[in-house]
């Protein structure tokens, strides 16, 4: 308990000492100053915020801002916000949303002309605040007037902003885009050498650095993304490959948005995350979704719908399409006489044996118990039926483990009709097949068009 109490006061210090730095530095400025906590209530109010506003310090404090200004804030402004506290983003909203920010006033009691910088802050024990500039440009002469100042300023903010950024589990990067087209990295947080192996020097020298990486499948939307961005100035976002220097492949989602300065230059914000984890968790999910466990091959449900697919398209372009339905002769022998893992081992050979004859755009997979499928697009009943032949042969001559087990299989063929509504109906003549194969003796191949 004391411990913890000790700890408790620590992190009240860290704060308090905290809040009295950024207190003392926006004292001495010539721009608004607000610091919301990580609960988003004022930390921080300026003297300058209570000329702008009105509204006292001691009224100010542990407020959310929506109850200050009486819910007045412009969308954009609660956003901006919000995307500096959940994501660690940085905002600017132009002078061109004067009074509609947030209602505040000038000397003369007239509507303040101002800039909104909306900046992220992380704070040891204390999770994210947010940090939001009031930069009056009313007096654009006076404004330049201020520039070094302000200028100095900033930079000790984005020192302080590069102690945090370089510690976040994500890239942060911001290209700055002159008139003329040339580019030039502005900031690159050090964290692209750890989440994505890219040397730091060389990112900073490329401002495209992360497109060069980016593999030539995934360009095309990568480009789209930040065209959009720069051309609407909305935020985009793509999730990408690229190829590091370890010769393996990241997924990375990337988070574009610009904006102009005041000079009329570009700026180009990008967040990168590094999601091959949750990629890979998506992929297993997948491969679990259509994968049978015990073979490899498609599942019931992704074969028929695969089949399904190639059946509408084989019936769009008149083209031939061919079932097989392949059972296990005498399976429940196998698993009474040699037990079930025996059984499942057969299956497993029998499926291998299979996948190793088909073509590539062939579709197979298992449809329950001992029973295969095996779909061929742009194969006629004759064709499918010499594949047919092939496979029971080559399942014939394999022996499934030491003691020389073999097992042999039925096969039914039939190719689909312009009766035929959907794969279910040729499957379905098919099974009748099998059924026949198996009536005359097993261990062959029997065709629909043969069962009188």
């Amino acid at each position: 308990m004391i411990m913890k109490l000790m700890a408790q006061k620590n992190t009240a210090t860290e704060e308090n000492s905290f809040s009295a730095i950024l207190h003392t530095i926006f004292e001495k400025t010539e721009i608004g100053g607000i610091v919301l906590n990580s609960d988003r209530r004022v930390a921080i109010w300026n003297q300058k915020m209570v000329s702008y506003s009105g509204i006292s310090r001691e009224d100010a404090y542990g407020e959310a801002l929506d109850t200050l200004f009486e819910n007045t804030l412009l969308a954009r402004f609660t956003k901006a916000i919000d995307q500096a506290m959940r994501k660690g983003m940085s905002s600017v909203l132009t002078h061109k949303f004067h009074g509609l920010v947030m209602p505040l006033f000038n000397l003369n009691g007239g509507q303040l002309l101002y800039t909104v910088y909306v900046k992220p802050l992380n704070v040891d024990n204390s999770g994210r605040w947010c940090l939001i500039e009031i930069h009056d440009v009313t007096n654009v002469e006076e404004r330049e007037a201020r520039l070094r100042d302000i200028t100095l300023e900033r930079r000790e903010s984005e020192t302080r902003l590069r102690l945090l950024t370089d510690n976040l589990p994500a890239v942060i990067h911001q290209v700055t885009i002159s008139d003329d087209g040339e580019k030039e990295a502005s900031f690159l947080s050090r964290g692209v050498e750890q989440l994505f192996s890219i040397d730091y020097d060389f990112a900073c020298q490329e401002p495209d650095f992360l497109r060069s990486y980016v593999v030539a499948h995934d360009i095309d939307r990568f480009d789209e993304a930040v065209s959009e961005a720069m051309g609407r100035c909305e935020e985009r976002d793509v999730v990408v490959r690229i190829a590091v220097h370890n010769r393996s492949t990241k997924w990375v989602h990337a988070f574009f948005r610009a904006r102009e300065n005041h000079l009329g230059q570009t700026i180009l914000e990008g967040l990168y995350l590094d999601v091959t984890a949750e990629k890979i968790s998506e992929g297993e999910l997948r491969r679990h979704a259509t994968v049978d466990s015990l073979t490899g091959i498609y599942n019931r449900r992704y074969l028929l719908e695969l089949s399904e697919r190639e059946f509408k398209v084989a019936c769009r372009y008149a083209s031939p399409l061919s079932i097989l339905v392949i059972d296990v002769d005498h399976f429940k022998a196998v698993n009474d006489t040699h037990g079930h893992d025996k059984g499942d081992d057969v299956l497993a050979i029998v499926a291998q044996t299979i996948q190793s004859a088909l073509r590539q755009s062939d579709i197979f997979g298992r449809l329950g118990g001992e029973e295969f499928v095996v779909t061929l697009p742009h194969a006629s009943a004759s064709a499918a039926y010499t594949t047919a032949e092939k496979l029971r042969q080559k399942i014939e001559k394999t022996k499934f483990g030491k003691k020389g087990l073999s097992v042999t299989v039925s096969i039914g063929v039939a190719e689909i009709k312009p009766s035929d509504d959907t794969i279910s109906a040729t499957l379905k003549r098919a099974d009748l097949a099998v059924y026949e194969a198996k009536r005359v003796g097993r261990n062959c191949v029997v065709a629909d068009y043969q069962i009188s």
